[in-house]
Formats: C-alpha cells, structure tokens, sequence
C-alpha cells in the first residue's frame, strides 16, 4: 500500500534544465514505471515520450495550436504516457493555456484508469521557484491519507492560488518561492 510518487524533474517551459541529458531520461524511463502516480509539467511529459528533440518539435506544434488543440494534443499525450510507462494515474501539472479573450489559466490533466480530466484555475501572480514540488508534496501527502488526486488538485490549487496572490503582492523575487506558511491549514481540509 505504498504511494511512490515521482515528478521527473528535466525541464519547463519547452527548455531542459541544466542537469538534463539523454542518460537522465533514459533512467527517468524506468524510475517512472515503479510510480503510483508521476507528475510531470508538460515538457518533462514530452522528454519522456520523445527525448529533447522530439520535445522541442511538439512544444513548437503547440505554440501554433488554439485552447482546444492543446488541450486535445496534451491528452493524447497524456494517455500515450500512460500507455507506454504502464502508469495508473498522471498529473500533468501547470499547463499554460491562453484563452480567446487573451487571458491565461494554468491547467492540471489528469489521468487515471484511461479517464482524462482537466482542472484549471485563472493563472496570476507570475511563477515561483518550488510551486511544482510544494504541489508534489500536496498529492504525495493527500494520497497518503486517502484522499483522491481530484481532490487533492483542488486543495493544491487553493492553497498555491493564495500563496502566488500573496507573493506577488509582496513583490517576492522568483528564486525566493512563494509565502506559503501561512496558508498551510488549508491543506488540512478534508
């Protein structure tokens, strides 16, 4: 009954992090098929199916895509993911969707047992160093008292919505995260 849970740490934005090489991805490969649930951002999503390469052509497929396209294409994505990995359950985190009106929300995708979801919230405040690993921790903990990963986005996305607002208030420097002590109880909630 053990919850393993990993986030694929390689990259962000349609860029590789620094650490990042082929080797990384091929072992990042394996480690995933030993996962409950993975939570990737959508280029680290890519990396695993593609490689950079390969990542870096679909992120460019993206950018030329409406709403609907991208979030078809993440889907497919998704599920491809799930497939190839033999995992029950994804979160593909923080995906940057601009609306027709020109607005940004950031969308979660789930999948878990073939079923896709999608769970948004209004992107603002900017981004902050760490907002992926406090939201990890949020569905590693949460799975380890039995909450369900639906739920668990719907916490994570309260209590990081407050911790952004407040940060960006307070003119918080990217590298220093967000202020988000405060907000901890939230994640009592059940």
């Amino acid at each position: 009954e053990t919850h393993i849970l990993i986030d694929p740490v390689m990259g962000d934005g349609g860029n590789i992090y620094r650490t990042y090489s082929e080797e990384l991805c091929e072992k990042m490969r394996i480690l995933v098929q030993h996962a409950t649930v993975i939570t990737p951002n959508l280029t680290e999503a890519l990396l695993l199916l593609y490689g950079e390469q390969g990542m870096k052509e679909k992120m460019e497929l993206f950018s030329q895509m409406d709403e609907t396209q991208q979030l078809k294409e993440t889907e497919k994505s998704g599920r491809e993911l799930a497939d190839r990995f033999g995992l029950k359950s994804i979160v593909i985190t923080g995906v940057d969707v601009v609306c027709g009106d020109g607005s940004v929300k950031m969308g979660n995708l789930v999948i878990e047992e073939n079923e896709a979801d999608w769970y948004f919230s209004i992107k603002e405040g900017g981004s902050y160093s760490g907002t992926g690993d406090l939201f990890a921790s949020c569905i590693a903990a949460g799975k380890c008292r039995g909450d369900k990963i639906p739920d668990l986005i719907h916490l994570a996305g309260t209590f990081l919505e407050q911790a952004i607002k407040d940060s960006a208030e307070e003119n918080v420097p990217y590298p220093d995260g967000t202020n988000y002590e405060k907000y901890l109880h939230l994640l009592m909630m059940k």
